[in-house]
């Protein structure tokens, strides 16, 4: 099946811009007028008027400037906190100028998604549609059941948005970079036990250890560094212990890194193994979503799992109507992920549901995920049945002679730490 035909509906998405610009408005429209088959857009020039638009009608997605400079202060910032307090369903986009970094962490906790000022119409195009997409699993009563009950859905982390932001300044320097993650101690320390790690096999010259931030964003690279810390936020968000969801929160994490690491091998380019990467870091970040939402459910299907030897996900979908690659999908779509990275997520258990034909990052995640397992999951395993190989996209894409040779790079990372 193809992805798009599983996510897309035939209603017409609703989505709501609020500017106190006319001009704005009018651009919006005139620009998106080919969109009109797809999308219904209404406007609002003040926090009033969007807020009475929002209680009139189902709105998917509101696009904001948040300063709206012709208003008292603070009322763009007031409106989000009102739509993310009484419709948390709705995506928010915001607007803000070039290298308006503060403006952009302060509001990290209320929007969903940040677009540079001034816009590209493609780049808008791409967004809203990638977040009509998205929105798509919440048509389905489970999604909306056990995401929607969560008081607010988990926004994109302050450290991940602000390394996002800097990136994009060609200005940045290295400094700047190191000084964001250090203003974070548990991100630091983490960084600079990964690099090294054996994973990665850095040292100094002289075979000591790497003891400076700056030192390590050099060596691991910018991208590295601000997928690690996405995934650090993922798993500190839950700062329980380790057993309390009935898994292991640092297995999974080691899980997770040791996915991403043979995942990013398989591919042939960088912006690939970028995307690799990141996505075998995040893959199975859904079951926490679900063992938040429902901590006593999740304890008994993952004793159950253990007990009877079945898929977890096959007993979270009898559970909850959902499973964790769809959660993890929907909620890193909001989160304004590339979309390659939400189709791997969504599909590493089952690449051929996506209709791929042909070797990518959702499969690269896909094998990756398996033959981790495979190295490590021991008899006493408390995630359930080990995943297997889908034999239909191996067949289809023609990759079992490659499994062999994937299997010793595998096997040659698992004594990694």
């Amino acid at each position: 099946m193809n992805v798009q035909k599983q996510w897309v509906s035939e209603r017409r998405h609703c989505i709501l811009f609020v500017d106190d610009e006319p001009g704005m408005l009018k651009a919006f429209e005139r620009l998106l007028h080919p969109e009109r088959h797809r999308w219904e857009m209404i406007f609002a020039s003040t926090t009033a008027a969007a807020l009475e638009k929002l209680e009139e009608r189902a709105v998917d997605v509101i696009v904001t400037e948040v300063r709206l400079t012709g208003q008292k202060s603070g009322e763009g910032v007031k409106l989000l906190d009102r739509v993310k307090r009484d419709h948390p369903s709705v995506t928010r986009i915001v607007f803000t100028a070039p290298g308006d970094r503060d403006t952009a962490v302060r509001l990290a906790g209320v929007a969903h998604q940040f677009l540079a000022k001034p816009f590209d119409v493609l780049g808008l195009r791409d967004t809203l549609a990638r977040a009509c997409t998205v929105r798509e699993l919440l048509e389905r009563p489970a999604i909306r059941d056990a995401v929607g009950g969560i008081a607010a859905l988990p926004v994109v982390p302050a450290l991940y948005l602000e390394l996002q932001i800097a990136l994009r300044d060609p200005r940045a320097e290295l400094k700047t970079i190191a000084s964001v993650v250090e203003r974070d101690i548990g991100m630091s320390a983490k960084l600079l036990q990964l690099v090294n790690s054996a994973f990665f096999g850095v040292r100094n010259a002289n075979g000591s250890p790497i003891s400076s931030v700056e030192q390590a964003v050099m060596l691991l690279g910018m991208n590295t560094v601000q997928h690690l810390a996405l995934a650090s936020a993922v798993f500190s968000a839950y700062d329980v212990r380790d057993d309390f969801f009935g898994f292991s929160l640092s297995l999974m994490q080691r899980h997770a890194l040791l996915t991403a690491r043979i995942a990013s091998r398989m591919m042939a380019t960088k912006q690939e193994r970028d995307e690799a990467f990141v996505s075998g870091l995040l893959h199975d970040a859904g079951k926490l979503v679900l063992a938040n939402r429902f901590p006593e459910a999740y304890r008994r299907i993952a004793s159950q799992a253990v007990r009877e030897s079945l898929p977890l996900t096959l007993l979270e979908s009898a559970e909850f109507g959902t499973s964790h690659p769809e959660v993890g999908a929907y909620l890193f779509g909001i989160w304004g992920l590339p979309t390659v990275v939400v189709e791997a997520v969504a599909f590493h258990h089952d690449p051929s549901a996506a209709g791929r034909s042909k070797f990518d990052v959702s499969g690269a995640v896909h094998i990756a995920d398996v033959l981790a397992h495979e190295m490590t999951t021991p008899a006493n395993d408390t995630t359930g049945k080990r995943a297997v190989l889908d034999g239909a996209y191996l067949d289809t894409t023609g990759l079992v002679a490659k499994l062999p040779a994937w299997r010793v790079m595998a096997a040659g990372l698992v004594g990694d730490k």
